[in-house]
């Protein structure tokens, strides 16, 4: 666990000298200096740069996927940092080929061959559910342009409408430093036909965070927000308010 410090260290310096020499005056003067030492903020694991946020989970791995069957994969993320974060969150899909024990193998695969013909594997044929979205605070703001035959998740990126409190910040003894869940669960389609038998998915969550001060949001690089109002709006709002956001929901175990 990270401890914080808070330190100031004074360094005065005071002269002071009266004397008459050569009929010049030695004035009474003096001096001050001051030395503010700083911590920058802190993570759990400092080896680590862009360490700050983890994702929580509620997930059994290697769940069967069959068409049309939703399997529950609930999916928040924790502050890990000692200061309040602004989060984002997109996805990615992956397919694998498996071996005769349905363990995962080899690189990602893009098609496979039925019949000898090749079928190209299609990310949308997965559909990620969402839950808490909306633009108020603690929902999940979705921010993309949409592309004609993909899911939401292909095209978005997902903007957590508060300020996630630091690592182990409560209010009325209830942890507060993560968000309101984005994933309820996962269905493949049920348009999915063999091609995507005997396959490995892989849904990757992907975790961006940034200073809740500072404008950081509006200027550093893979951030640079200007738009939608809405969000910009509620992240000026979020940055001076003095609490951070109370999450929708309890806090999930954290991934590994």
């Amino acid at each position: 666990m990270n401890k914080k410090f808070k330190y100031t260290s004074l360094v005065a310096a005071g002269l002071v000298t009266v004397g008459l020499v050569g009929g010049t005056f030695a004035w009474f003067t003096s001096s001050d200096s001051v030395t503010n030492n700083f911590l920058t903020g802190q993570t759990d694991n400092p080896n680590k740069p862009n360490s700050g946020v983890e994702i929580g989970e509620e997930f059994e791995q290697n769940s069967q996927l069959l068409p049309g069957v939703d399997v529950n994969k609930d999916v928040q993320v924790h502050n890990t940092a000692n200061y309040d974060q602004f989060v984002k969150v997109r996805f990615e899909v992956e397919f694998y080929k498996t071996n005769a024990t349905g363990a995962k193998v080899g690189d990602p695969i893009t098609e496979v061959t039925i019949d000898g013909k090749t079928v190209k594997l299609d990310p949308s044929q997965v559909i990620l559910n969402m839950t808490n979205l909306g633009s108020s605070e603690q929902q999940w703001l979705a921010v993309g342009t949409p592309v004609e035959g993909q899911q939401s998740w292909q095209y978005s990126t997902y903007y957590y409408v508060g300020k996630v409190a630091a690592k182990g910040t409560t209010i009325d003894s209830k942890l507060i430093d993560y968000t309101s869940n984005l994933l309820d669960s996962v269905t493949l389609a049920g348009t999915a036909g063999d091609a995507y038998k005997n396959l490995a998915i892989d849904v990757k969550v992907v975790a961006d965070s940034i200073q809740a001060a500072g404008g950081a949001y509006a200027s550093s690089t893979g951030w640079n927000l200007s738009t939608p109002e809405e969000l910009v709006t509620a992240y000026k709002r979020l940055e001076t308010a003095k609490e951070a956001t109370q999450p929708i929901g309890d806090k999930l175990s954290q991934d590994e």
